[in-house]
């Protein structure tokens, strides 16, 4: 992911929504929005499925295996907002 442009990008959607806030407070909300799309809503992209796959233990038996329980964080491509997979 590209840091810098995500953050010029972040900044130019702030501006462009005419806020009254001061400069450090723009500042505080780009830190905050690039930490939460790089670090959580788009970290999948950076994964490697294989790796994280392998911790499981390898099957005795050539019957299927069922894996479950593994969480997701995705972005709709048409609206940009987050969805995610909560497990009880």
């Amino acid at each position: 992911m590209n840091s810098k442009l995500m953050r010029e990008g972040l900044k130019k959607f702030i501006e462009s929504m005419e806020l009254e806030i001061s400069k450090d407070s723009s500042e505080k909300m780009v830190d905050n929005l690039e930490k939460l799309w790089s670090e959580v809503l788009l970290s999948g992209y950076t994964q490697d499925p294989w790796r994280a796959l392998s911790t499981r233990q390898a099957a005795v038996s050539n019957d299927p295996v069922y894996i479950n329980k593994i969480p997701f964080v995705s972005i709709c491509q048409d609206h940009l907002l987050p969805f995610y997979r909560i497990y009880p």
